[in-house]
């Protein structure tokens, strides 16, 4: 006779099974009737992030040589049309992460794509809050690594079993891949927001003061000197902050000097290369927040950063230009 913790077994198991096949049923029921609506599985719990892992499954092929990465500054400022021709030029960064992540991000995209040659980084206050409390690792890179390679998804949406945000993102996310507010990304990788004017006006500087954490400039030392140890270049832009947030934030001006300065005393040495833009500042009205530029003002940093290598900036038909070795 069948004991009782058996059969509670053997239940336990059969209702596991039953929740994979309903999982595995509406997994390939949306992305075979309605692939726009399907969620990419949550690997890092950041939709923006497990949307860019999506983007890159749909690339195989690709075999970047220059690689810009890092948080939503370099992810919405980047412009991939300076350095090359998109396959050649990757724009890997997503929003949100701080500086010790965007380490943790490259050293994953730099073993993933060994052709990258050449890594862009634009930095600013909002990558320096905190490289102490928050974990460096935000995602699984064997399981990312199984999902761009190809992978049967269904068993990685049921590792990261989350009904709730699969249905909540189906509803939205075709939309959003579409919206220049929302995960719309250019042949680069970029998100350009190109936002209305008045946005800055409606909706305010949304960051307050940030005092650079310290422990994040050993951080980049360190990518820097790794980066130049396997033969790679490591470019920095310092894009400009809303001349606002200067000017309403007490103190902000004060922080703002001690990260420039920090960035450039943390990689004094490895041979890489700072692009303190911030006199290059447009008009409050070109921001979207203190830190953001809309896209028309945001791809004028990365023309001059191209310009200033003793070039014109790469067009989609143009060669790009050369980036030192």
């Amino acid at each position: 006779m069948t004991s009782p913790f058996v059969r509670f077994l053997a239940g336990l198991a059969a209702g596991v099974a039953g929740t994979l096949a309903v999982l595995g049923g509406l997994v390939e029921g949306i992305g075979r009737l309605a692939p726009e609506r399907l969620p990419p599985p949550p690997l890092s719990n950041r939709i923006d992030f497990d949307e860019k892992l999506h983007w890159l499954r749909e690339r195989p092929g690709l075999s970047p040589g220059v690689l810009a990465v890092g948080s939503s500054i370099t992810l919405q400022h980047f412009d991939g049309s300076a350095f090359g021709v998109p396959g050649h030029v990757l724009n890997g960064a997503t929003w949100g992460v701080q500086l010790h992540q965007t380490r943790y991000l490259a050293d994953w995209y730099v073993d993933r794509y060994p052709t990258v040659r050449h890594v862009i980084v634009f930095l600013g206050l909002a990558d320096f809050r905190d490289c102490r409390t928050t974990p460096a690792t935000f995602f699984n890179t064997d399981h990312a690594d199984a999902y761009l390679d190809g992978a049967w998804p269904v068993p990685l949406y049921a590792k990261y079993f989350a009904p709730g945000d699969l249905i909540g993102n189906a509803l939205t996310i075709a939309g959003d891949r579409l919206s220049t507010e929302g995960l719309l990304r250019d042949e680069y990788g970029t998100q350009p927001r190109t936002l209305p004017v008045d946005r800055f006006e409606r909706k305010g500087l949304f960051y307050g003061h940030i005092d650079p954490d310290p422990a994040c400039f050993p951080v980049l030392s360190a990518l820097a000197r790794d980066l130049h140890g396997a033969g790679r270049s490591l470019t920095i832009a310092i894009p400009p902050v809303n001349p606002a947030y200067l000017a309403q934030v007490s103190g902000a001006d004060q922080s703002f000097m001690t990260l420039r300065k920090g960035i450039k005393d943390a990689v004094a040495g490895t041979g890489t290369r700072v692009f303190d833009l911030t006199d290059a500042a447009p008009p409050a009205s070109e921001y979207y927040d203190a830190f953001h530029m809309r896209f028309p003002a945001a791809r004028v940093l990365s023309r001059s950063i191209a310009l200033s290598r003793g070039g014109q900036a790469a067009t989609h038909n143009a060669p790009a230009v050369p980036l030192p070795p």
